[in-house]
């Protein structure tokens, strides 16, 4: 959608309006359908493009503030995690996985990037990712992402394990 005035300052056409009308009703659509899906790839013209990660976290948080307000089911959009030590791997279960789960995106505190970690499948919809960069940090948000690339599910911020004493 372009938002480009004319340049002798008056009103943006009647194109744009309708553009931004049909961006509009898109939006509104979503919101009164509890709609799960980020984004359908539908062009309108030249200028579009996919929506951004930060657009689909978007996304993913209403359908959050949704489950938690109580207009739509927590299971859809909500996963549990438990961080814990094993040997001297630093790892995350993390439960109920969909089946369309391919990645996790672990971002800890005052970290800009997430670490994109690939999952360990367990029994039933239970996996595991293994800490790397994230290791001995608190964990500020965890996503768990489809094959695309879209967050589908939000986990629990995780703080850092306690530091382990040596054993004499």
């Amino acid at each position: 959608m372009s938002a480009d005035r004319p340049p002798d300052g008056g009103l943006p056409s009647e194109a744009t309006l309708r553009e931004f009308v049909t961006a509009l009703h898109d939006v509104a659509t979503a919101i009164t359908q509890h709609t799960t899906e980020l984004h359908d790839d539908r062009r309108r013209g030249d200028g579009d493009r996919p929506a951004s990660v930060a657009q689909r976290r978007t996304a993913l948080d209403y359908r959050v503030l949704g489950a938690l307000t109580g207009r739509l089911a927590p299971g859809g959009v909500l996963v549990s995690a438990r961080r814990f030590q094993d040997k001297d791997r630093e790892r995350v279960e993390l439960e109920p996985l969909p089946a369309t789960a391919a990645r996790v995106a672990v971002q800890a505190a005052g970290e800009e990037e997430p670490e994109l970690l690939g999952i360990d499948r367990g029994s039933g919809s239970s996996g595991t990712v293994t800490l790397d960069r994230t290791r001995g940090k608190d964990i500020a948000r965890l996503e768990v992402w489809n094959g695309a690339g879209q967050p589908i599910r939000l986990g629990p911020r995780l703080p850092r394990l306690p530091a382990q004493t040596p054993v004499d």
